[in-house]
Protein backbone atom coordinates (compact mmCIF):
# COMPACT_ATOMS: atom_id res chain seq x y z
CA UNK A 1 0.00 0.00 0.00
CA UNK A 2 1.04 3.32 -0.80
CA UNK A 3 2.49 5.62 1.46
CA UNK A 4 3.53 3.19 4.52
CA UNK A 5 6.94 2.63 4.38
CA UNK A 6 8.16 6.31 5.64
CA UNK A 7 10.29 7.46 8.22
CA UNK A 8 10.79 10.45 9.87
CA UNK A 9 14.12 11.57 11.85
CA UNK A 10 15.95 13.97 13.92
CA UNK A 11 18.91 13.71 16.04
CA UNK A 12 20.95 15.96 18.27
CA UNK A 13 24.07 15.35 19.76
CA UNK A 14 26.68 18.18 21.77
CA UNK A 15 29.93 17.32 23.66
CA UNK A 16 31.95 19.60 25.83
CA UNK A 17 35.09 18.35 27.65
CA UNK A 18 37.23 21.03 29.55
CA UNK A 19 40.95 19.65 31.19
CA UNK A 20 39.18 15.93 33.03
CA UNK A 21 35.52 16.63 32.49
CA UNK A 22 33.66 15.68 29.59
CA UNK A 23 29.93 16.04 29.27
CA UNK A 24 27.40 14.66 26.59
CA UNK A 25 24.05 15.39 25.93
CA UNK A 26 21.73 13.57 22.96
CA UNK A 27 18.35 13.58 21.66
CA UNK A 28 16.77 11.53 18.78
CA UNK A 29 13.35 11.21 17.48
CA UNK A 30 12.58 8.48 14.75
CA UNK A 31 9.45 7.89 13.30
CA UNK A 32 8.31 4.93 11.24
CA UNK A 33 5.57 3.60 9.23
CA UNK A 34 4.72 -0.05 9.64
CA UNK A 35 4.38 -1.51 6.27
CA UNK A 36 2.01 -4.85 7.51
CA UNK A 37 2.65 -8.19 9.05
CA UNK A 38 4.52 -6.86 12.58
CA UNK A 39 2.48 -8.07 14.98
CA UNK A 40 -0.35 -9.24 12.83
CA UNK A 41 -1.51 -5.51 12.09
CA UNK A 42 -3.33 -5.45 8.81
CA UNK A 43 -1.72 -2.99 5.50
CA UNK A 44 -3.08 0.47 6.88
CA UNK A 45 -0.93 3.62 6.90
CA UNK A 46 -1.77 4.92 10.11
CA UNK A 47 -0.07 2.12 11.34
CA UNK A 48 3.00 3.86 12.75
CA UNK A 49 5.93 3.23 15.37
CA UNK A 50 7.94 6.31 17.50
CA UNK A 51 11.34 6.20 19.55
CA UNK A 52 12.54 8.97 21.36
CA UNK A 53 15.86 8.87 23.41
CA UNK A 54 17.35 11.74 25.39
CA UNK A 55 20.18 11.33 27.60
CA UNK A 56 22.95 13.67 29.50
CA UNK A 57 27.03 11.77 30.16
CA UNK A 58 29.16 13.34 32.69
CA UNK A 59 32.31 12.25 33.30
CA UNK A 60 35.33 13.71 35.63
CA UNK A 61 39.10 12.32 34.82
CA UNK A 62 41.80 12.99 37.61
CA UNK A 63 45.36 11.18 38.83
CA UNK A 64 45.24 10.64 42.57
CA UNK A 65 48.79 9.18 43.59
CA UNK A 66 49.32 5.87 40.84
CA UNK A 67 46.02 5.64 39.97
CA UNK A 68 43.89 7.62 37.28
CA UNK A 69 40.37 7.50 38.60
CA UNK A 70 37.45 8.29 36.27
CA UNK A 71 33.80 8.87 37.93
CA UNK A 72 30.87 8.83 35.40
CA UNK A 73 27.21 9.88 36.11
CA UNK A 74 24.57 9.72 33.65
CA UNK A 75 20.63 9.80 32.99
CA UNK A 76 18.65 8.46 30.38
CA UNK A 77 15.09 8.48 28.81
CA UNK A 78 12.95 6.65 26.74
CA UNK A 79 9.57 6.54 25.01
CA UNK A 80 8.09 4.46 22.38
CA UNK A 81 4.79 4.56 20.92
CA UNK A 82 2.92 2.67 18.91
CA UNK A 83 -0.33 3.14 16.76
CA UNK A 84 -1.99 0.37 15.38
CA UNK A 85 -4.76 0.06 13.90
CA UNK A 86 -6.04 -3.86 14.01
CA UNK A 87 -9.20 -2.82 13.41
CA UNK A 88 -9.68 0.74 10.63
CA UNK A 89 -11.93 2.45 13.68
CA UNK A 90 -10.30 1.18 16.61
CA UNK A 91 -7.18 3.05 17.07
CA UNK A 92 -4.49 0.75 19.75
CA UNK A 93 -1.66 2.05 21.72
CA UNK A 94 1.12 0.32 22.50
CA UNK A 95 3.32 2.82 25.22
CA UNK A 96 6.45 1.88 26.79
CA UNK A 97 8.67 4.63 29.24
CA UNK A 98 11.79 3.88 30.50
CA UNK A 99 13.93 5.83 33.06
CA UNK A 100 17.04 5.21 34.47
CA UNK A 101 20.45 6.43 36.23
CA UNK A 102 23.99 4.81 35.69
CA UNK A 103 27.06 5.99 37.99
CA UNK A 104 30.66 4.44 37.54
CA UNK A 105 33.72 4.66 39.62
CA UNK A 106 37.03 3.00 37.08
CA UNK A 107 40.87 2.94 38.17
CA UNK A 108 43.80 2.64 36.19
CA UNK A 109 47.15 1.96 37.53
CA UNK A 110 50.49 0.00 36.22
CA UNK A 111 52.33 -1.73 38.69
CA UNK A 112 55.46 -2.12 36.96
CA UNK A 113 54.76 -4.85 34.26
CA UNK A 114 50.64 -4.88 34.83
CA UNK A 115 48.35 -2.70 34.01
CA UNK A 116 45.36 -3.06 36.34
CA UNK A 117 42.22 -1.62 35.26
CA UNK A 118 39.52 -2.11 38.02
CA UNK A 119 35.80 -0.66 38.75
CA UNK A 120 32.20 -0.25 40.05
CA UNK A 121 29.08 0.38 38.36
CA UNK A 122 25.27 0.76 39.52
CA UNK A 123 22.47 1.14 37.26
CA UNK A 124 18.77 2.33 38.69
CA UNK A 125 15.93 2.05 36.48
CA UNK A 126 13.69 4.30 38.03
CA UNK A 127 10.84 3.51 35.57
CA UNK A 128 10.38 0.49 33.49
CA UNK A 129 6.30 1.17 32.27
CA UNK A 130 3.92 -0.56 29.43
CA UNK A 131 0.88 -0.40 28.78
CA UNK A 132 -1.51 -1.06 25.65
CA UNK A 133 -5.40 0.45 25.44
CA UNK A 134 -7.90 0.97 22.86
CA UNK A 135 -8.24 4.50 22.54
CA UNK A 136 -12.38 4.67 21.50
CA UNK A 137 -13.89 3.04 22.82
CA UNK A 138 -11.63 2.77 25.90
CA UNK A 139 -10.39 -0.88 26.67
CA UNK A 140 -7.34 -1.21 28.96
CA UNK A 141 -5.37 -4.43 28.42
CA UNK A 142 -1.76 -3.69 30.35
CA UNK A 143 -0.61 -1.23 32.47
CA UNK A 144 2.36 -2.59 34.48
CA UNK A 145 5.30 -0.59 36.37
CA UNK A 146 8.46 -1.48 37.31
CA UNK A 147 11.78 -0.50 39.18
CA UNK A 148 14.90 -2.20 39.31
CA UNK A 149 18.47 -2.31 39.50
CA UNK A 150 21.81 -3.74 38.61
CA UNK A 151 25.43 -3.66 40.32
CA UNK A 152 28.46 -4.67 38.51
CA UNK A 153 32.19 -4.90 39.76
CA UNK A 154 35.15 -5.76 37.28
CA UNK A 155 38.77 -6.34 37.62
CA UNK A 156 41.35 -6.92 34.66
CA UNK A 157 44.92 -6.66 34.34
CA UNK A 158 47.16 -6.96 31.34
CA UNK A 159 50.94 -8.28 31.71
CA UNK A 160 53.75 -9.25 29.60
CA UNK A 161 55.05 -12.19 30.52
CA UNK A 162 57.90 -12.02 27.97
CA UNK A 163 59.20 -9.03 25.15
CA UNK A 164 56.36 -10.84 22.81
CA UNK A 165 53.55 -12.61 24.97
CA UNK A 166 51.48 -10.78 26.65
CA UNK A 167 48.46 -11.86 28.42
CA UNK A 168 45.43 -10.26 29.94
CA UNK A 169 42.84 -11.71 32.53
CA UNK A 170 39.94 -10.19 33.84
CA UNK A 171 36.71 -11.09 35.91
CA UNK A 172 32.96 -9.08 36.16
CA UNK A 173 30.53 -9.58 38.70
CA UNK A 174 26.81 -8.22 38.06
CA UNK A 175 24.56 -8.73 40.54
CA UNK A 176 20.22 -8.00 39.44
CA UNK A 177 17.37 -7.26 41.78
CA UNK A 178 15.03 -9.63 39.09
CA UNK A 179 17.74 -12.60 38.34
CA UNK A 180 20.44 -14.45 39.45
CA UNK A 181 23.79 -13.19 39.66
CA UNK A 182 26.38 -13.80 37.27
CA UNK A 183 29.99 -14.05 36.86
CA UNK A 184 32.32 -13.56 33.84
CA UNK A 185 35.76 -14.28 33.29
CA UNK A 186 37.73 -13.25 30.25
CA UNK A 187 41.15 -14.54 29.07
CA UNK A 188 43.88 -13.42 26.19
CA UNK A 189 47.17 -14.29 24.61
CA UNK A 190 48.80 -11.82 22.52
CA UNK A 191 52.02 -13.30 20.88
CA UNK A 192 54.15 -10.74 18.56
CA UNK A 193 55.33 -13.07 15.97
CA UNK A 194 57.23 -10.20 14.40
CA UNK A 195 56.72 -5.91 14.29
CA UNK A 196 54.27 -6.66 11.88
CA UNK A 197 52.33 -9.46 12.80
CA UNK A 198 50.43 -10.53 15.69
CA UNK A 199 48.43 -13.67 16.94
CA UNK A 200 45.95 -13.63 19.75
CA UNK A 201 43.73 -16.40 21.54
CA UNK A 202 40.56 -14.67 23.31
CA UNK A 203 38.35 -17.01 25.92
CA UNK A 204 35.41 -15.05 27.55
CA UNK A 205 31.65 -15.42 28.73
CA UNK A 206 28.95 -13.19 28.70
CA UNK A 207 24.94 -12.80 28.73
CA UNK A 208 21.92 -11.12 27.94
CA UNK A 209 19.67 -10.20 31.00
CA UNK A 210 16.08 -10.40 29.48
CA UNK A 211 14.24 -6.98 29.46
CA UNK A 212 11.63 -5.81 30.72
CA UNK A 213 9.16 -6.53 27.80
CA UNK A 214 10.06 -10.35 27.83
CA UNK A 215 9.69 -10.13 31.31
CA UNK A 216 6.23 -8.23 32.33
CA UNK A 217 4.83 -7.71 29.00
CA UNK A 218 1.01 -9.55 28.92
CA UNK A 219 -2.17 -9.19 26.64
CA UNK A 220 -5.45 -10.81 27.19
CA UNK A 221 -5.83 -13.72 25.23
CA UNK A 222 -2.98 -13.95 23.51
CA UNK A 223 0.59 -13.42 26.05
CA UNK A 224 1.30 -13.60 29.56
CA UNK A 225 4.67 -12.20 31.38
CA UNK A 226 7.52 -14.68 32.81
CA UNK A 227 8.80 -13.26 35.80
CA UNK A 228 11.21 -16.32 36.08
CA UNK A 229 13.27 -15.64 32.95
CA UNK A 230 16.95 -16.25 33.39
CA UNK A 231 19.59 -14.49 31.24
CA UNK A 232 20.67 -15.64 28.38
CA UNK A 233 24.70 -16.74 28.06
CA UNK A 234 27.52 -17.23 26.05
CA UNK A 235 30.83 -19.12 25.63
CA UNK A 236 33.38 -17.66 22.92
CA UNK A 237 36.74 -19.35 21.80
CA UNK A 238 38.61 -16.93 18.71
CA UNK A 239 41.39 -17.15 17.40
CA UNK A 240 42.76 -14.06 15.31
CA UNK A 241 45.96 -13.11 13.27
CA UNK A 242 46.47 -9.63 12.39
CA UNK A 243 49.70 -8.89 9.89
CA UNK A 244 50.69 -5.67 8.18
CA UNK A 245 53.29 -7.27 5.68
CA UNK A 246 53.52 -3.77 4.14
CA UNK A 247 52.78 -0.36 4.52
CA UNK A 248 49.03 0.90 4.02
CA UNK A 249 48.15 -2.72 3.89
CA UNK A 250 46.37 -4.36 6.93
CA UNK A 251 45.23 -8.35 6.90
CA UNK A 252 43.20 -9.93 9.33
CA UNK A 253 42.05 -14.04 9.84
CA UNK A 254 39.26 -14.94 12.77
CA UNK A 255 38.14 -18.47 13.37
CA UNK A 256 35.75 -18.57 16.42
CA UNK A 257 33.86 -21.03 17.98
CA UNK A 258 30.33 -19.66 19.85
CA UNK A 259 28.25 -21.50 22.49
CA UNK A 260 25.00 -20.42 23.73
CA UNK A 261 22.84 -21.15 26.20
CA UNK A 262 18.94 -20.11 27.71
CA UNK A 263 18.16 -18.05 24.64
CA UNK A 264 15.21 -16.23 25.10
CA UNK A 265 12.69 -17.59 22.70
CA UNK A 266 8.44 -16.96 21.70
CA UNK A 267 6.82 -20.00 23.18
CA UNK A 268 3.83 -21.64 24.60
CA UNK A 269 2.91 -22.03 28.66
CA UNK A 270 1.54 -25.09 29.03
CA UNK A 271 -0.12 -23.79 32.04
CA UNK A 272 -2.10 -21.19 30.21
CA UNK A 273 -2.05 -22.33 26.62
CA UNK A 274 -0.81 -18.04 26.06
CA UNK A 275 2.16 -17.41 24.19
CA UNK A 276 5.36 -16.55 26.19
CA UNK A 277 8.72 -15.57 26.55
CA UNK A 278 11.09 -18.69 27.58
CA UNK A 279 14.80 -19.81 28.33
CA UNK A 280 14.45 -22.65 25.94
CA UNK A 281 17.28 -23.08 22.92
CA UNK A 282 20.98 -23.68 22.96
CA UNK A 283 22.91 -22.57 19.48
CA UNK A 284 26.79 -23.34 18.51
CA UNK A 285 28.18 -21.32 15.88
CA UNK A 286 31.59 -21.54 14.36
CA UNK A 287 33.20 -19.88 11.39
CA UNK A 288 36.08 -18.02 9.94
CA UNK A 289 36.20 -14.53 8.75
CA UNK A 290 39.13 -12.47 6.76
CA UNK A 291 39.43 -8.83 6.52
CA UNK A 292 41.59 -6.46 3.99
CA UNK A 293 42.47 -2.84 3.42
CA UNK A 294 44.72 -1.09 1.54
CA UNK A 295 45.01 2.80 1.69
CA UNK A 296 46.53 4.76 -1.27
CA UNK A 297 48.87 7.88 -0.68
CA UNK A 298 46.61 9.70 -2.53
CA UNK A 299 43.93 8.79 0.35
CA UNK A 300 41.97 6.16 -1.67
CA UNK A 301 40.78 3.16 0.03
CA UNK A 302 39.72 -0.95 -0.59
CA UNK A 303 38.56 -3.00 2.00
CA UNK A 304 37.54 -6.50 1.64
CA UNK A 305 35.41 -8.69 4.19
CA UNK A 306 34.44 -12.13 3.90
CA UNK A 307 32.96 -14.86 6.74
CA UNK A 308 31.78 -18.02 6.08
CA UNK A 309 29.71 -19.50 9.03
CA UNK A 310 27.50 -22.23 10.46
CA UNK A 311 25.08 -22.09 13.30
CA UNK A 312 23.02 -24.76 14.82
CA UNK A 313 20.43 -25.41 17.33
CA UNK A 314 20.71 -28.30 20.34
CA UNK A 315 19.33 -30.69 17.67
CA UNK A 316 21.76 -29.87 15.05
CA UNK A 317 19.21 -28.33 12.98
CA UNK A 318 20.21 -24.84 10.51
CA UNK A 319 19.16 -21.86 12.84
CA UNK A 320 16.63 -20.20 10.92
CA UNK A 321 17.51 -16.22 9.16
CA UNK A 322 21.43 -17.99 9.48
CA UNK A 323 23.40 -17.05 6.52
CA UNK A 324 26.51 -19.18 5.72
CA UNK A 325 28.16 -16.64 3.64
CA UNK A 326 28.83 -12.53 3.98
CA UNK A 327 31.03 -10.29 1.79
CA UNK A 328 31.24 -6.96 1.37
CA UNK A 329 33.58 -4.55 -0.64
CA UNK A 330 33.86 -1.27 -0.21
CA UNK A 331 36.03 1.59 -2.25
CA UNK A 332 36.58 5.55 -1.64
CA UNK A 333 38.62 7.79 -3.75
CA UNK A 334 39.12 11.57 -3.43
CA UNK A 335 36.81 13.01 -6.69
CA UNK A 336 38.63 16.51 -6.16
CA UNK A 337 39.94 18.44 -3.06
CA UNK A 338 36.49 19.18 -1.99
CA UNK A 339 34.67 15.51 -2.64
CA UNK A 340 34.86 12.13 -1.70
CA UNK A 341 33.23 9.02 -4.05
CA UNK A 342 32.90 5.53 -2.62
CA UNK A 343 30.93 2.76 -3.86
CA UNK A 344 29.83 -0.15 -1.74
CA UNK A 345 28.71 -4.04 -2.84
CA UNK A 346 27.11 -6.57 0.09
CA UNK A 347 26.84 -9.95 -0.62
CA UNK A 348 24.23 -12.49 1.35
CA UNK A 349 23.69 -16.14 0.71
CA UNK A 350 20.16 -17.86 0.68
CA UNK A 351 19.27 -18.42 4.74
CA UNK A 352 16.34 -21.05 5.54
CA UNK A 353 13.02 -19.87 7.11
CA UNK A 354 10.14 -22.82 7.82
CA UNK A 355 12.09 -25.17 5.69
CA UNK A 356 11.91 -22.98 2.51
CA UNK A 357 15.28 -21.48 1.39
CA UNK A 358 15.22 -17.60 1.15
CA UNK A 359 17.40 -16.54 -1.53
CA UNK A 360 20.47 -14.74 -1.99
CA UNK A 361 21.24 -11.08 -2.87
CA UNK A 362 24.12 -8.53 -3.47
CA UNK A 363 23.39 -4.89 -3.20
CA UNK A 364 25.38 -1.98 -4.51
CA UNK A 365 25.30 1.48 -2.99
CA UNK A 366 27.00 4.78 -3.96
CA UNK A 367 28.01 8.05 -2.00
CA UNK A 368 29.17 11.17 -3.43
CA UNK A 369 30.35 13.43 -0.23
CA UNK A 370 32.45 16.18 1.35
CA UNK A 371 36.04 15.16 2.02
CA UNK A 372 36.05 17.28 4.70
CA UNK A 373 33.99 19.87 6.88
CA UNK A 374 33.11 22.75 5.09
CA UNK A 375 32.79 25.34 8.25
CA UNK A 376 31.47 22.22 10.25
CA UNK A 377 29.05 21.51 7.66
CA UNK A 378 29.30 17.84 5.96
CA UNK A 379 26.72 16.65 2.74
CA UNK A 380 26.64 13.55 1.59
CA UNK A 381 24.28 12.03 -1.76
CA UNK A 382 23.33 8.49 -1.39
CA UNK A 383 21.99 5.95 -3.93
CA UNK A 384 21.18 2.58 -2.71
CA UNK A 385 20.36 -0.32 -4.51
CA UNK A 386 21.74 1.03 -7.72
CA UNK A 387 20.78 -1.63 -9.77
CA UNK A 388 17.51 -1.89 -8.20
CA UNK A 389 17.56 -5.77 -7.14
CA UNK A 390 14.29 -7.03 -5.61
CA UNK A 391 15.08 -9.23 -2.34
CA UNK A 392 13.58 -9.66 0.65
CA UNK A 393 14.50 -10.14 3.95
CA UNK A 394 11.95 -12.36 7.02
CA UNK A 395 10.69 -10.81 10.00
CA UNK A 396 9.12 -12.62 12.81
CA UNK A 397 7.25 -11.84 15.57
CA UNK A 398 6.75 -15.03 17.76
CA UNK A 399 3.78 -16.73 16.59
CA UNK A 400 3.96 -14.16 13.20
CA UNK A 401 6.45 -13.98 10.43
CA UNK A 402 7.07 -14.01 6.85
CA UNK A 403 9.31 -12.17 4.17
CA UNK A 404 9.25 -8.62 3.45
CA UNK A 405 10.12 -6.68 0.49
CA UNK A 406 13.03 -4.79 0.86
CA UNK A 407 13.72 -0.99 -0.45
CA UNK A 408 14.06 -0.69 -4.48
CA UNK A 409 16.65 1.98 -5.59
CA UNK A 410 16.70 4.48 -3.33
CA UNK A 411 18.06 8.63 -2.58
CA UNK A 412 19.34 9.79 0.61
CA UNK A 413 20.49 13.47 0.93
CA UNK A 414 22.08 13.97 4.35
CA UNK A 415 23.83 16.88 6.19
CA UNK A 416 25.54 17.02 9.53
CA UNK A 417 26.66 20.07 11.30
CA UNK A 418 29.09 20.18 13.89
CA UNK A 419 29.92 22.91 16.09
Amino acid sequence: MSGTDWEDASKFYGKLEYEGLKVGVAHSDRGKGITGGLYGLPVDSRNSATDRHTFIDAAYTHEIGTIEWTGRLAYSEYEYIGDYYYSPTVPSKDLATGKWWDAELKGVTTLGAHKVVFGVEYQYNARQDQSNYDVAPYALYLDDKQTSSRTGVYAQDDFALTERLIVSAGLRYDAYSYGDAQINPRLGLLYHLSERTVAKLLYGTAFRPPNAYESYYSYPGLAVQNTALQPETITTYEAILETSPVDNLRLAAVAYVYRMKDLITFATDTVSGLQQYQNLDEARARGIEFESEYVWKNGARLRASYATGHTIDDTGADLPNSPHQLAKLNASIPVSEKLRAGIETQYVSSRLLAGSSIPAYAITNFTLSTARPWHGLDLSASVYNVFDRQYVDPFDNGAQGGLMPQDERNYRIKATYRF
